[in-house]
């Protein structure tokens, strides 16, 4: 459920996307209506029209604000840059399978099936994902050949990953992600 600040009574637009993301990391694409929103935040639905004109405005808000968390990836990137580069993709890693992301993965990437706009917004937060860990495998002293090839695998495995995890609230395991990683790591 979404939180509102201490003493506010009013939701933000941000409580409205959080509610979207956990509506969707729990029930699916098909749960994201209006009546759904409402019920999980506790307000009518005059509340989602004063912050929004549409259900379709709303899923483009819930879209660009995915797209750019997804790029950042929760920050991770900016908290590791001063790291060693196999530290670095241990911690890429982590976020992309960690159980408070992979949900929601899920659930956009089944969405991007049948929606250009969360096509393309998937399409362009993976090329950044798959760029920063080229760079770390470029840093890792690896040819540009390479690096793209390691790259591509440890995303493609990261995804194969949450596909085929089920239920499990971690895909992989401490042990599993870094023998994954020492394996993606051979000359």
């Amino acid at each position: 459920m979404a939180t509102r600040e201490p003493g506010s009574t009013r939701l933000t637009v941000d409580d409205w996307i959080q509610a979207g993301y956990s509506l969707l990391a729990d029930e699916g694409l098909q749960a994201l209506k209006i009546e759904r929103l409402c019920e999980q935040l506790g307000v009518t639905k005059g509340s989602f029209y004063w912050h929004f004109s549409s259900m379709a405005g709303y899923r483009a808000a819930l879209i660009e604000s995915w797209a750019e968390q997804r790029g950042d990836e929760h920050a991770v990137y900016h908290q590791i840059q001063d790291l060693p580069p196999r530290e670095q993709l241990s911690q890429m890693v982590m976020a992309l399978v960690g159980p408070r992301h992979w949900k929601l993965e899920r659930t956009m990437r089944e969405w991007a099936r049948t929606d250009r706009s969360v096509a393309a917004s998937v399409d362009a937060a993976d090329r950044r994902v798959v760029k920063r860990v080229r760079r770390a495998f470029l840093d890792l002293g690896f040819s540009p050949e390479q690096a793209d090839l390691r790259a591509y695998t440890t995303f493609a495995a990261g995804i194969g990953f949450l596909q085929i995890s089920g239920s499990r609230r971690q895909p992989l395991s401490a042990a599993q992600r870094e023998g994954f990683l020492d394996l993606m790591l051979r000359r």
